[in-house]
């Protein structure tokens, strides 16, 4: 029911929130997140895959286009920013843009304390390109999310008390490390060109097209243990970008802090990045 769906997602942000009067002080949290279950279903039937092909082509192009800027290290027109290797992007979108992204690369996602595919406040869809020793590119996604409590209390997301993440496979790529020139072919196979605008329209035409004069040389998933992580693309999805632009903030300090190399544990060798190129896309909640 509509109506439902709408009070208990306005009670969970209340309860995310820190403040005291939420839900009629009648029903618990668990109570709670059981009914924000039917929230979920609504956004996933409102995100099926034809309305995220027309609405999140755009997004999804845009992505594919800011790193095949930085992997032919040529200006593409509709990036703002010029080329570079070290480079750092933040788009701010709807929860909804982030489902249209899931649909479109037939992703899956859990974490801590939320629903199977929640598009949960103080949330990113991450998009990660590495470099390997070879020069070969790959592309890892993951989802990221403060728990309920960390967002309740408004607590400092840091190596040490880290935001629940899901590591993602893109199922057409049957790969968590997946070669870039794959990634493209997926992107440029799945959006729908028509629903984009100009100039990134044109370029990710031209794109398309060389696509089907020759394939990409084949790539394999061999060392990428040892690959270089060169670039981030975070998808936020922050519903209330007032009330959670604290741990949004700690979300993406987070998120450089790890691409910096100092998350511990870790096998791979990256390369330290530099936030030269910061696009943000902001669309108002």
């Amino acid at each position: 029911d509509w109506m439902i769906t709408t009070i208990t997602n306005a009670n969970i942000i209340r309860y995310l929130s820190g403040l005291e009067n939420w839900g009629f002080n009648e029903v618990s949290y668990l109570e709670l997140a059981a009914l924000y279950r039917m929230h979920i279903q609504v956004m996933a039937f409102g995100s099926n895959y034809y309305n995220s092909q027309k609405y999140g082509s755009q997004t999804l192009g845009y992505i594919l286009a800011v790193m095949e800027q930085i992997v032919t290290n040529s200006k593409i027109q509709g990036v703002p920013k010029a080329a570079d290797d070290k480079a750092f992007t933040l788009l701010f979108n709807h929860d909804t843009n982030a489902l249209y992204l899931k649909q479109l690369l037939d992703l899956d996602w859990l974490v801590e304390t939320f629903a199977l595919n929640s598009a949960s406040t103080a949330g990113a869809l991450v998009f990660e390109l590495y470099k390997d020793d070879k020069g070969d590119y790959y592309v890892g996604l993951y989802y990221a999310a403060a728990t309920p409590e960390q967002q309740r209390l408004n607590q400092s997301l840091t190596l040490e008390s880290p935001p629940s993440k899901s590591h993602l496979i893109i199922r057409p790529c049957s790969s968590q490390h997946c070669p870039y020139s794959e990634f493209k072919r997926i992107v440029l196979d799945t959006i729908e060109f028509k629903c984009m605008e100009e100039p990134l329209r044109g370029s990710l035409s031209q794109m398309y097209q060389s696509l089907q004069h020759g394939d990409d040389d084949d790539e394999n998933c061999d060392n990428v243990a040892t690959s270089w992580r060169i670039a981030l693309i975070v998808i936020a999805s922050i519903t209330g970008l007032l009330l959670f632009g604290g741990i949004s903030f700690f979300l993406g300090r987070y998120i450089v802090r790890q691409m910096h190399g100092r998350e511990g544990g870790g096998s791979s060798d990256y390369r330290q990045a530099a936030l030269n190129s910061v696009d943000e896309e902001s669309s108002s909640m």
